[in-house]
């Protein structure tokens, strides 16, 4: 499973914030294609996973243990 995430306030060191659904815990997708896919669906960007990462700082991780 993956994760849509960037880092607080861009800066790297940081930790990860996270995509959340409307009960405040992270939405999870299949891969990273289902994160693309949902990110132009709610923002119509079309963008592959560099550009993400590179132009909005957005990366698709594993899904990491989170702890809220």
């Amino acid at each position: 499973m993956k994760v849509i995430a960037r880092y607080i306030e861009g800066i790297t060191i940081n930790p990860y914030e996270y995509v959340l659904d409307n009960d405040g815990n992270a939405l999870l997708f299949n891969d990273t294609q289902e994160c693309i896919d949902f990110l132009h669906d709610k923002t119509g960007e079309e963008m592959n996973e560099q550009e993400w990462e590179v132009n909005e700082g957005v990366y698709f991780i594993d899904e990491p243990n989170l702890n809220f």
